[in-house]
C-alpha cells in the first residue's frame, strides 16, 4: 500500500512537471505591464520579454531607470509611476491606454515593484512610519495598480502576477515589517484568484528567496549607517550593533542566490506558460521547514550561523 502511494506521488510529480513545459504560441503579439523596472527582477524581466517580441509597458521610479530601459529595446515603453500615489497610477493608466487601440487590452501585469524595510533587526528598532511605508508600497500599491488596470486585463481574459516572498510563509525574524507585508499580499492574491476566475483572469504568486540584487546591497548600507536610539542603548549597546551587522550579512550571504534567473523564469511562466502555477515557491528547502512546528523554527532562527546570533543586554 505504501509503495503504491509513493509511486502514485512520483507519477503525479512527473505529470505536473510535463504539463508545465508548453508556453502559449503568440507571445510576440502580447502586451504586458511590469512595475518596478529600475533594477533587479523587473528590469531583467522587461528586457527578456521585449527581446522576445512582447510589447512591455515598464514602470520606473527614476528618470535614469526609464532612460536606460528605453535604450535597451524599442519594444519597451517606459514611464514613471509611483504605485503608492493614486494620481500617479491614473496618469500611468492614461499613458498605457494612449498606446493601445480602442478595443485593445493588456495580456498581463507583473506586479513586481516593492521595497524592503530599511533596517533588518529587532522589533524595537522599527518605527510606525517605517511599517506604514512598507505596507503602503508592498500591499496598497499593488492594489492601486491592480484595481486601476484591471479593465485592460478583463478585455483579454489575461493574467495578474505578484511578487511575494518566501518570507510570506516562512517568516524571517530579521525582517519583521517586510514579512508582514508579504503575508498580506499573499492573502490578497489568494482571495482575488477565486474572485477573478469569473472574468477568465488568473492570479499568480511568485515567492523568491534572498537574491543578490541592488536591494540587498542597499540593506547592508542602511544597517551600517544605523545608530541605536538613546532610549534603547542600554539593551542594544554598540557592541550588539556591531555583532548584529556582521550576523545579518553572514545570514543573507549564506542563503542568497547568486543570480535572478529562477525568479525571471517564474515571471515568464506565470504570464506566458500554457498551464501556469498558482504559486511559484523558489526555495525548495523552505517546504521542509514549513512542516516543522513553530518552536523548532524558533530554535533554528536562534542557532544558525554557528550560534552567533547576538543577544541584547537584559535590564529587567
Amino acid at each position: 500500500m505504501l509503495l503504491n502511494l509513493v509511486l502514485l506521488f512520483i507519477l503525479y510529480k512527473i505529470l505536473d512537471y510535463v504539463i508545465r513545459i508548453p508556453f502559449i504560441s503568440d507571445v510576440d503579439r502580447k502586451k504586458i505591464m511590469v512595475t518596478g523596472c529600475d533594477s533587479g527582477f523587473g528590469r531583467l524581466f522587461a528586457i527578456r520579454m521585449a527581446n522576445k517580441g512582447v510589447t512591455v509597458f515598464a514602470s520606473c521610479m527614476t528618470d535614469n531607470g526609464k532612460k536606460q530601459l528605453e535604450q535597451s529595446s524599442t519594444n519597451i515603453k517606459a514611464f514613471i509611476m509611483d504605485i503608492t500615489d493614486v494620481d500617479s497610477v491614473q496618469k500611468a493608466y492614461k499613458f498605457v491606454t494612449g498606446h493601445l487601440a480602442s478595443n485593445e487590452g493588456l495580456w498581463g501585469i507583473m506586479n513586481n515593484a516593492g521595497c524592503m524595510q530599511q533596517i533588518p533587526g529587532p522589533l524595537e528598532w522599527q518605527s510606525g512610519e517605517e511599517f506604514k511605508r512598507v505596507l503602503t508600497v508592498n500591499v496598497v500599491g499593488h492594489h492601486n495598480v491592480t484595481k486601476t488596470f484591471l479593465p485592460l486585463v478583463k478585455m483579454t481574459r489575461g493574467r495578474l502576477a505578484f511578487t511575494s516572498s518566501i518570507a510570506a510563509r516562512l517568516p524571517e525574524p530579521l525582517l519583521t515589517l517586510y514579512a508582514a507585508s508579504k503575508h498580506a499580499i499573499d492573502g490578497y492574491v489568494s482571495c482575488i484568484r477565486s474572485d477573478l476566475k469569473a472574468f477568465g483572469i488568473s492570479a499568480h504568486l511568485v515567492e523568491p528567496g534572498v537574491n543578490k540584487t541592488p536591494m540587498l546591497n542597499q540593506l547592508y548600507e542602511q544597517l551600517a549607517a544605523f545608530e541605536i536610539p538613546d532610549d534603547l542603548a542600554k539593551e542594544y549597546p554598540k557592541e550588539f550593533l556591531d555583532k548584529h551587522t556582521h550576523y545579518v550579512r553572514d545570514v543573507f550571504e549564506r542563503i542568497a542566490f547568486a543570480t535572478c534567473n529562477a525568479v525571471v523564469n517564474a515571471y515568464e511562466h506565470a504570464l506566458f506558460g500554457m498551464y501556469p502555477r498558482a504559486r511559484y515557491s523558489l526555495v525548495p528547502l523552505a517546504k521542509v521547514f514549513l512542516l516543522l512546528p513553530e518552536y523548532a523554527l524558533d530554535y533554528i532562527h536562534n542557532h544558525r550561523v554557528g550560534g552567533k546570533k547576538p543577544q541584547p543586554r537584559l535590564i529587567y
